[in-house]
């Protein structure tokens, strides 16, 4: 693009995006605690007025809870400063006791300010979201990406997030999917410990790669019968359908 200096405070001269967007880094998981926009409301003379209190949409305690698998229905959003900006959350505990965000899980407190934001945004917004599963257990991260499939398909939003999880990937089709193999971009599912196999980061003296799991099995039983092969040295991974590559890296 060309260059101007009739704008200073812009690198680049470009249209801007004409819909929402929303970004979520790996910040969002950095515990209330050790916050600094949070530390006034460690104060004891803390408090928020009741108008500054607002409770949980449906729709995202709906999500949260399916993800979560908890109720968090009686939650709440505090707005804790004057320009509207710095949010603590609170929640009810089953026996009716409350207590704050001090005391959730990390991991618990993005998925509910994530999917929060994503219910109140605009059709068509788009998403994006940095390591997906940082702070979640691989099953909260598989429902997390359940629920944005979902949510792409009802809202029209567009949604694209980097993870090192295979867990979050199960759920999604093989073209939403694309594997950055040394300094290469490629589409298509790829089993973890292959995507190690293939950038080189093995131990393995002989990596072999197959189609599908029923090869793997195939090749790994003919090696055995073979008596003398070290099995411990050679490791077999299949390719998963969708994954494209060159016809030689496959046996």
């Amino acid at each position: 693009m060309q260059r101007t200096a009739t704008f200073k405070a812009e690198r680049w001269r470009r249209e801007g995006l004409d819909r929402k967007v929303l970004i979520f880094g790996v910040s969002r998981t950095v515990p209330a605690n050790e916050r600094p926009e949070l530390q006034r409301c460690i104060a004891n003379k803390f408090s928020v007025a009741d108008e500054n209190v607002s409770p949980l949409s449906a729709d995202t305690a709906s999500a949260v809870g399916s993800i979560l698998a908890r109720d968090v229905s009686q939650f709440s959003e505090m707005v804790v400063d004057s320009r509207g900006r710095v949010s603590l959350l609170a929640g009810t505990s089953t026996d009716g006791n409350s207590f704050s965000e001090f005391h959730f899980g990390a991991g618990e407190s993005s998925i509910i300010r994530m999917i929060a934001s994503i219910e109140a945004a605009s059709d068509n917004s788009l998403v994006l979201i940095e390591e997906i599963e940082n702070g979640l257990h691989p099953v909260a991260t598989r429902r997390m990406v359940e629920y944005l499939i979902s949510a792409a398909e009802r809202k029209k939003i567009q949604v694209i997030f980097t993870t090192h999880s295979e867990d979050a990937l199960r759920s999604l089709p093989d073209d939403a999917v694309w594997a950055a193999l040394d300094g290469r971009v490629q589409q298509g599912k790829l089993d973890i410990e292959a995507l190690r196999a293939i950038t080189g980061n093995v131990d393995s003296r002989l990596v072999v790669f197959v189609e599908d799991e029923f090869a793997k099995d195939w090749i790994e039983t003919c090696l055995r019968y073979l008596g003398d092969v070290a099995m411990d040295a050679i490791e077999v991974h299949p390719l998963r359908d969708g994954f494209r590559m060159s016809s030689a890296c496959l046996l």
